[in-house]
């Protein structure tokens, strides 16, 4: 129903305006505001109503695998894995400082249980055939001057930083936020991120020391009545499952603080779908991705070594030192991706309608 208003000629002889004698008007059309009813029926709808748009969220493992594809496009989009390569041989560089300082000093603190499991962790870890040339700089006691024990040390720490300043520098190519940190101030955080790499380290290892004494004391005070063999092999079944648990965690735990202190410092967007976890809370992904690509690529790797792969016939004697490096760069690889996944959720979460 709405209101129509009429437009009517004033030409009836009792309006004012008519003009008897000529019968003309005196204007030709007066507006006389009358509005009348009018009953009309609503629009018939002609078009069919648009369904609704179905929306499916993808289950949990499908989002991380989509994520972790995109994290490897942007790794090489970024050029992370040619700064790898870098990274690569700057840890080939120090490892063997760093390993003639550790033995170093676990020998002037007659550490001889420490330095077992280290021998006994890199013989489980790296790949076969470079365990014999890393373990020798364990036990090589041979007397040494003392400046040359803390040149060693000093050599140690810098190449290590080295390592670790290509890191940081793929860690910004990942974020794509500019290096605006001093060479000073870049070289100071980079010996910072080696300590704070050591420390969860020695921790992990002083944790199996005591587990290794308790597992000892253990079998030790077996009662005579049990069977000490099938106890005895409970113990080392649950003990060995432990200790992955412990280097599972210790690995998370030393990249997620690579990931939070790598790279510079960048400003707390708030997402758009409402508020967001802190920065040190948006690390742990990507770590924990990275650890576990690591421990299968290190697996496949050292299958790869001792099934398929003939280095000796190319590279003779340097076979050894060969495949340390290839070891060496594909974790870099893997540490790039771990830093990428955690920069595209980031990205991602910064969309509109992003959950």
């Amino acid at each position: 129903m709405f209101l129509r208003k009429h437009k009517i000629s004033a030409k009836d002889p009792g309006t004012p305006g008519y003009d008897r004698d000529t019968g003309r008007e005196d204007v030709n059309e007066r507006e006389i505001g009358m509005f009348e009813t009018v009953h009309t029926s609503p629009p018939q709808q002609t078009a069919l109503k648009r369904p609704e748009p179905l929306i499916v969220e993808p289950s949990f493992l499908a989002r991380n695998f989509w994520l972790l594809r995109r994290a490897v496009m942007a790794a090489a989009e970024d050029n992370c894995f040619s700064i790898s390569k870098g990274a690569a041989y700057s840890f080939l560089l120090s490892l063997f400082p760093v390993l003639t300082t550790s033995a170093y000093l676990l020998v002037q603190a007659q550490a001889r249980l420490e330095m077992h499991v280290l021998s006994a962790f890199i013989r489980e870890v790296v790949p076969p055939g470079t365990e014999d040339l890393l373990i020798s700089r364990l036990y090589d006691h041979s007397a040494k001057p003392i400046s040359l024990s803390i040149f060693t040390m000093i050599i140690s720490v810098w190449a290590g930083s080295g390592a670790m300043m290509s890191l940081m520098e793929g860690f910004q190519a990942a974020y794509r936020v500019p290096s605006s940190r001093a060479f000073l101030k870049q070289r100071a955080m980079a010996v910072f991120l080696l300590f704070i790499a050591a420390i969860p380290s020695i921790f992990a290892s002083a944790l199996i020391i005591i587990g290794s004494r308790t597992e000892a004391a253990l079998l030790h005070w077996i009662p005579a009545d049990l069977d000490p063999q099938e106890i005895s092999v409970s113990v080392n079944v649950v003990w060995r499952i432990g200790r992955y648990f412990i280097a599972f965690g210790t690995i998370t735990l030393v990249t997620g603080l690579l990931y939070y202190f790598g790279p510079n410092h960048r400003p707390e967007h708030r997402c758009r779908s409402g508020p967001r976890a802190s920065r040190f809370a948006r690390v742990w992904p990507g770590a924990i991705v990275a650890t576990v690509l690591w421990l299968l690529s290190t697996a496949g790797f050292a299958w790869y070594v001792g099934h398929l792969a003939h280095y000796n016939i190319f590279y003779g004697s340097l076979q050894a030192v060969v495949v340390l490096l290839i070891w060496l760069y594909l974790i870099a690889c893997i540490a790039m991706i771990g830093c990428e996944f955690n920069a595209e959720r980031e990205r991602i979460d910064e969309l509109p309608g992003s959950m």
